[in-house]
């Protein structure tokens, strides 16, 4: 609960944050949400004097005079006389007061990782306010967007907190707010999905659920979009569509976009939900004519403009510029990628230019997609900063289906992918003024790259190290470093060696896409396809994938040891480095296993085509003996999940995404590591064993 003590002497040794009645409400949750009762919020008429009257304060204030800008910041001291000393953090407006006060606590140790977890300081005395920190320098942001998209349509926590409506539910959804706010974010938005179509009792409990979230953002100065797909014929996971039939007459298509947006934004006999934006999107794999395409934007954009004109506000319109090298079409004599036709629409758009996985614009794509790089999203990102117009940057902090928390994998190189980006844009005077991480979720690890980027957005480091010694303090220098070895080691291996479909897994799904020449994450040959090869080339791919394979486990593996060393006397709780620890300790051990079980798996492969079935029988039995060690890794890590709920992301879920689990039940169950084994036993060994598929449960 909140405590609010009006004008009383109180001082317990915590924290006293006295607080000015503007902003008093906004920082109850903001303080709540930390789990410290040694931090007592005071709402005061005079915030500074009030907060000298104890031993440790801080007064929070909005500056009245508008000499901060929106979302900045200051840090101010009076150390004149020492009985007077006082710490004032204040911001411009509503989010440069919580951006502040993040910032001061921040200097006494509490750290804003996960949104259901804070560090939090052992001993407040051990790391005090140091008055030289507090220069009265402002702090302003130096990207306008700083934003994280949850990906809603994957079985994620937030999808079920944000989507299947429960006063739990919203007040978790909350916390990710809070938690966006704590990390210099200002821009929370997730796609729709097309249950509420379908009920109009699932539609009316969203609808109060979702208007509640959205007015939460807004009280705490985070804008708020929501995602909708133009098509319904390339809808493959479940989304919010808005045309049926895109052929259909102008008429009949504009009622049924208008119907459709208004169960979004303004539901029968409810309140305007109040979204900022609403990002659109055109599926993955197929699409229209250039002609329909673009006739169906624009029409989408005049719907979407006669509704917000209802009710006298403006309400962007943005869209997906996703990748997807074998989508090209001819328009205007131009041969262009498929979703480069928004550049012919409605001006008005603000293009959200798309990358996937922890590929990058500069380097190579692996043939994601079917790209060798996303140099073509690069240049449109770039025509429009030269002719001065939005466009938001929109990459990837996990790709989730088969590919990293699902196998499970911990690939901090998502970091680096995201810093790399930023910085070669920036040097090449392209300095980004939008960013948005498409997320799809929170466990082993991968909250620290939302939150890594989110930082970046407000001031970009000039090393990408620099962001992760800066960015997570609560862990070991020498956890820090492996952190960095490994990213720097992954990008070497996975991205410039190109081992990255080797380490992610396969699922039945990507077997039937490749088989119709549909392939999303890097391709890798089948085990019988490497059998098949020539004794030449199986020499080859000796040399080019299994050997360097088996070198990523030795070398991740070596990361692993000043890890656990680093462990000791860390103090358990969310008032150590403990649970932070654990949990980087798990995924440097998780990926050297998965390493070394895809090179046992190939080395029998390899030995099979040879025609040694000893040495074949051999490198399975190493294979599950790797497994199985696997498996108490993951058991171990799904023990210590920083949710509160963790059976919702490794179980069974009733949901209204595509999939019927959370999330991490794959990464649970290893069903990847299963289905290979399952594979090559069958292949090798002439067993039956049925392959598990890993698409459904």
């Amino acid at each position: 609960m909140l405590l609010l003590l009006l004008g009383c002497v109180h001082d317990d040794g915590g924290i006293a944050v006295v607080a000015a009645p503007d902003v008093t409400a906004v920082l109850g949750d903001f303080v709540a949400n930390i789990g410290d009762d040694r931090i007592v919020l005071i709402e005061s008429d005079d915030p500074t004097r009030t907060a000298r009257r104890y031993s440790d304060a801080v007064a929070v204030t909005i500056e009245a005079t508008g000499s901060l800008a929106p979302e900045c910041y200051a840090l101010r001291s009076d150390t004149t006389k020492a009985a007077d000393a006082g710490f004032h953090a204040v911001g411009g407006d509503v989010l440069g007061a919580q951006y502040a006060l993040a910032d001061a606590l921040e200097q006494r140790g509490y750290g804003f990782y996960h949104p259901e977890e804070t560090v939090i300081p052992a001993d407040l005395a051990a790391s005090p306010w140091s008055p030289a920190r507090w220069d009265s320098a402002v702090h302003c942001p130096e990207q306008s967007v700083r934003g994280l998209d949850p990906h809603t349509l994957h079985p994620i926590e937030f999808m079920q907190d944000a989507w299947m409506p429960s006063a739990d539910g919203l007040n978790r959804a909350e916390r990710v707010v809070d938690w966006l706010v704590k990390n210099r974010g200002n821009q929370l938005q997730w796609p729709a999905l097309g249950n509420i179509l379908d009920s109009s009792a699932d539609a009316a409990a969203w609808a109060d659920h979702t208007g509640a979230l959205v007015d939460y953002a807004h009280a705490r100065g985070v804008q708020t979009a929501i995602g909708v797909q133009l098509f319904g014929g390339a809808n493959l996971q479940e989304a919010f569509d808005l045309i049926e039939d895109p052929d259909a007459s102008e008429e009949a298509r504009r009622a049924e976009i208008d119907q459709r947006l208004r169960v979004i934004l303004k539901p029968s006999g409810g309140s305007v939900i109040a979204f900022d934006k609403v990002n659109l999107s055109f599926g993955e794999f197929s699409g229209e004519s250039p002609e329909v395409f673009i006739d169906n934007v624009n029409l989408f954009v005049d719907v979407l403009r006669g509704i917000a004109d209802e009710d006298g506000r403006t309400i962007e319109p943005d869209a997906t510029i996703h990748v997807g090298a074998d989508q090209t079409i001819t328009y205007n004599d131009e041969e262009i990628l498929y979703y480069f036709l928004v550049k012919y629409a409605d001006p008005s758009i603000v293009p959200y230019i798309h990358t996937v996985m922890y590929y990058t614009l500069f380097d190579d794509a692996g043939g994601a997609y079917g790209h060798d790089d996303f140099s073509e999203h690069r240049q449109y990102l770039q025509d429009r900063m030269d002719a001065d117009q939005p466009v938001a940057y929109f990459p990837e902090s996990a790709y989730w289906c088969a590919f990293d928390d699902s196998v499970p994998l911990y690939l901090p190189v998502y970091i680096k992918s995201r810093y790399d980006d930023m910085r070669a844009l920036a040097d090449a005077g392209y300095a980004l003024d939008q960013h948005v991480t498409f997320s799809s979720g929170w466990e082993w690890g991968y909250w620290q790259t939302d939150v890594a980027v989110l930082r970046m957005g407000w001031s970009l480091p000039q090393t990408w190290e620099d962001a992760v010694r800066a960015d997570f303090p609560a862990l070991p220098s020498a956890t820090q470093d492996a952190i960095i070895a490994l990213a720097e080691l992954q990008e070497q291996a996975l991205i410039v060696g190109r081992l990255a479909p080797w380490m992610a897994g396969r699922d039945a799904f990507m077997d039937i896409g490749r088989s119709a020449g549909i392939v999303a994450q890097p391709d890798r040959a089948k085990f019988d396809e490497i059998v098949a090869m020539s004794v030449e080339d199986r020499a080859g791919f000796q040399a080019a994938v299994v050997a360097p394979l088996r070198q990523l486990g030795v070398d991740t593996r070596a990361l692993l040891g000043p890890v656990q060393a680093a462990a000791t006397g860390l103090e358990d709780g969310a008032e150590g480095g403990a649970p932070w620890q654990r949990e980087v300790a798990d995924g440097i051990e998780i990926d050297a296993l998965r390493a070394e079980y895809m090179a046992a798996v190939l080395d029998a492969v390899l030995a099979y085509a040879d025609g040694d079935a000893a040495a074949a029988a051999e490198h399975i039995t190493t294979a599950e003996t790797t497994f199985t060690a696997a498996q108490a890794v993951v058991a171990r890590r799904h023990a210590d999940l920083h949710d509160p709920d963790p059976a919702r992301l490794t179980g069974l879920l009733e949901n209204p995404t595509l999939y019927d689990y959370g999330y991490l039940r794959h990464a649970d169950t290893l069903c990847f590591w299963q289905r290979d084994d399952a594979q090559v036993r069958n292949l090798v060994l002439g067993e039956s064993n049925v392959d598990p598929g890993c698409a459904f449960d």
